[in-house]
């Protein structure tokens, strides 16, 4: 089964939410999956590391559902006016027949 894009959309941006809890949490237990203490009080490490390329895919997804919404909403307006021309034209026909 496949994942909605925007539950990922959502999903990430909670991990960038709680990226202070995962900081606060990484900070305490930073020595069983590390060598160093990366993850201060201010939260930069996480934020540079961890949060921006969430945030960065998020602008990206963002910009393509905008994108495709255009070149959607593009496509229904061009068929919306080749049908009303398309009527008028039937409509001048029937008018130029009838006054013949």
């Amino acid at each position: 089964m496949e994942i909605s894009k925007h539950y990922y959309f959502f999903c990430l941006l909670l991990l960038v939410y709680f990226s202070e809890s995962i900081n606060k949490m990484a900070s305490t237990n930073w020595k069983i999956f590390s060598r160093q203490q990366y993850f201060d009080s201010n939260g930069l490490f996480i934020s540079v590391v961890f949060s921006m390329p969430i945030l960065m895919n998020c602008i990206l997804m963002v910009g393509s559902w905008l994108y495709q919404s255009t070149q959607l909403m593009t496509n229904l307006k061009m068929a919306q006016l080749k049908e009303q021309l398309k009527k008028e034209r039937e409509v001048k026909e029937r008018t130029k027949s009838k006054s013949d």
